[in-house]
């Protein structure tokens, strides 16, 4: 496993006025309720990123400069947590390993919940961390390789949820009252709340979240390689899926990754009374794997 490079240059942020859209979309999400949410764009060697009526980041990956053009949907508090939240996990994207995935650190390492939007990444990282973990990521895991290993840097210190998760694991304290900006979240900082891990951690494996009917005991299943390396991928940050020349060196590095970390399919039946149970189990099993790996 090669060793990890130094960081490249911090990139520039600035505010810019507004410039005429580019011609060509190439990609859209939407919102299950709201629409059309976020639009992907070029212009020239810049990608573009609008949020509907929030703002516009145009990225320039060769002067490492996102320039932004706010809109009037949201404040400047607002627009920042987008920066946050959404465009830097897609800037990192560019040229290293970042997941959609939240992390905590535990005796055990590093362990990392991946999935789709409203999966439970935020809400399961919370229940842990309620049982003796500590925060390191919210939806976006920044893994780089070092040694034989693969580092989890941490990002910043904080959760968004949903208010009755955030009332379940945090009970009624008055900083799950702030409702995240353009979200129907709420944010959770981790001042004095939620412990927060200011340092790298190998990380030990990646949980991909899955729903189990009924009530029945949490269920880890380690998946096949080949499963395990499509699956990462898809769950990657990216900023254009159709730039081969882009995409190939990160799915090389994620390659590299699942050789070396264990990739589970985490079935568990929802539930938020059932969070403290489903934390410790989680913590056993994957405890109980990693020192079996370990001898």
């Amino acid at each position: 496993m090669q060793t990890a490079t130094r960081p490249a240059a911090d990139w520039t942020v600035r505010w810019a006025p507004r410039r005429p859209a580019p011609r060509h979309w190439y990609h859209h999400w939407r919102h299950p309720k709201n629409g059309q949410w976020l639009s992907f764009g070029r212009d020239g060697r810049r990608y573009v990123l609008r949020f509907e009526r929030a703002a516009t980041f145009r990225i320039d990956p060769v002067r490492r400069r996102i320039d932004i053009e706010k809109g009037s949907g949201l404040p400047f508090d607002g627009v920042t947590r987008l920066l946050l939240n959404q465009v830097l996990p897609l800037v990192a994207g560019l040229s290293q390993v970042v997941l959609h995935a939240s992390a905590v650190r535990t005796p055990a390492g590093a362990i990392g919940f991946a999935g789709d939007s409203g999966a439970g990444k935020s809400t399961l990282a919370a229940a842990m961390c309620r049982r003796g973990a500590v925060l390191m990521s919210d939806d976006a895991l920044i893994l780089r390789p070092h040694r034989q290993e693969w580092m989890v840097t941490p990002s910043y210190p904080g959760l968004r949820l949903w208010g009755a998760a955030a009332r379940a694991v945090f009970g009624a304290h008055d900083a799950t009252a702030a409702r995240a900006n353009g979200s129907r979240k709420y944010r959770v900082d981790a001042h004095g709340i939620v412990p927060f891990s200011r340092s790298r951690v190998a990380l030990t494996g990646i949980c991909v979240l899955a729903r189990r009917p009924g009530d029945a005991a949490v269920r880890l299943t380690r998946l096949a390689p080949r499963e395990a390396l499509v699956t990462m991928v898809k769950l990657s940050y990216q900023i254009d899926v159709a730039d081969r020349g882009r995409l190939a060196p990160i799915t090389e590095q994620i390659a590299r990754l699942v050789e070396s970390v264990p990739v589970y399919r985490l079935q568990y039946a929802r539930g938020l009374d059932r969070l403290d149970r489903i934390a410790d189990q989680v913590l056993h099993e994957i405890g109980v794997r990693a020192q079996a790996g370990a001898a």
